[in-house]
């Protein structure tokens, strides 16, 4: 008996120290590194990233971040802001028809302003986008321009050709299995068929595919979601992520652990049975069975000062200089008006002109392959907050009735003219001149 009691008590020792290390290890990521773009024997396009699912790795991020979603959603919004603005200085009424036609109807299901909000977003997420190129036969000209799913594209070695396929982490490709097919790159000199615009950011030393803006926040990304992930799981999991239960009266088969396990599972863990206690019935005291905590020290003060850390090197990763534009209110902004319409000025300087400007060129290009050459596309910024004398003033210079009219209350009711006047045994009546 005596040497089970030393067994399990050093088997209860050896479980503590695991469980411990695998608590500690729980936000422990591997080493986050910029992708690299190989070459792989065989296969005529670039891998995008070491197992050729980068892409697929940003969307997961996208989805999974509530921090990171909320800011390249807002991103999105005010990149894409009110949509095309047409100038119609120097169109001919053949070309302002074409242009008019063609932001109403860029293909059979979208209009121009459809694909601005998709593209504007691939650019947030990916830092690129993709545009099918359909020629009409015979004249060459443009007739339509689809949004390809940046994600699905890969490149040739050389970059002259262009791949799509719906499911890139499959080794062998086809038509049938993948619905892998090919695109050569938008070129106006040789208008023939379907192209593809591909469309990248330019960072240095990066030839075939890019990489994101926030690239140097991705692991406080990752962080984000993993303690949104680990806080859900230690409320599903309660209970048995705080104790742990060691019995005392022998090792049981596997069956009878299993049958064990799943009923203090079903009895004791989720958010109905937080604080409850355990019972245990046992004939002999030396058999019952040992209750060790697990609880780390201040784990609620942790990860709170892990979570500010986090949520400020998002905003940093994202070249966001005030988080009360993307709905985020921190700690010492007033979230005055004043102020958030000097953030939104800011913001629209400093970041959205230039992917503004990045996206009129580019679809100002497509126009200018069916000859118009004036540039008339531009998107039109979102309307910044107006400004306005503060409150307080504005007050000092109404009357009390217009006061309580703009507070939603009635005038005050003048019943007579004793309300207004004084009485006149009040009134001082100058003496007439001799």
């Amino acid at each position: 008996m005596k040497n089970n009691n030393h067994r399990a008590t050093n088997n209860v020792q050896r479980q503590t120290t695991n469980i411990q290390r695998s608590f500690l290890q729980v936000l422990k990521f591997a080493n986050h590194t910029i992708p690299e773009f190989v070459e792989v024997r065989g296969k005529p396009w670039i891998y995008y990233g070491e197992n050729n699912n980068y892409p697929d790795y940003l969307i997961n991020l996208f989805n999974r971040s509530a921090k990171h979603n909320a800011i390249v959603t807002s991103k999105k919004e005010y990149i894409a802001g009110n949509g095309w603005f047409v100038n119609e200085a120097g169109l001919s009424p053949a070309q302002n028809a074409e242009v008019l036609a063609l932001t109403k109807q860029a293909n059979m299901d979208e209009s121009l302003d459809d694909l601005l909000e998709k593209v504007a977003l691939d650019l947030e997420i990916f830092g690129g986008f993709a545009l099918q190129v359909i020629y009409t036969k015979g004249t060459g000209r443009i007739a339509e321009v689809y949004h390809i799913d940046f994600s699905k594209i890969r490149a040739s070695h050389d970059g002259t050709f262009y791949y799509f396929s719906n499911d890139w982490t499959k080794y062998h490709q086809s038509l049938e299995d993948t619905g892998l097919k090919g695109f050569n790159p938008f070129n106006p000199a040789k208008p023939v068929g379907a192209q593809l615009l591909y469309f990248k950011e330019y960072r240095p030393r990066l030839e075939v595919y890019p990489i994101p803006d926030y690239i140097g926040c991705i692991p406080y990304i990752e962080i984000d979601y993993e303690i949104a992930n680990y806080h859900l799981n230690n409320i599903k999991n309660g209970f048995c992520a705080s104790f742990m239960i060691n019995f005392n009266n022998g090792t049981p088969t596997p069956e009878e652990q299993a049958t064990i396990e799943k009923q203090i599972r079903n009895k004791f863990t989720g958010t109905d049975n937080a604080g409850r206690f355990v019972l245990n019935f046992s004939d002999d005291k030396s058999e019952a069975p040992t209750l060790l905590p697990l609880q780390v020290p201040d784990i609620d003060k942790q990860f709170a000062l892990l979570n500010e850390s986090v949520q400020q090197e998002i905003f940093t990763g994202h070249k966001i200089t005030s988080p009360m534009l993307f709905g985020i209110k921190t700690t010492g902004q007033l979230g005055g008006r004043d102020e958030l319409r000097e953030a939104s000025e800011l913001f629209q300087n400093t970041y959205v002109n230039h992917k503004q400007q990045l996206l009129n060129r580019v679809f100002n290009s497509l126009l200018q392959a069916n000859g118009v050459m004036t540039k008339p596309l531009r998107i039109v910024p979102t309307t910044p907050l107006k400004w306005q004398l503060p409150d307080t003033i504005i007050a000092t210079a109404m009357t009390k009735d217009e006061v309580r009219e703009n507070i939603g209350l009635k005038p005050l009711q003048i019943k007579g003219v004793s309300d207004v006047l004084p009485p006149l045994a009040q009134l001082t009546v100058p003496k007439e001149k001799l």
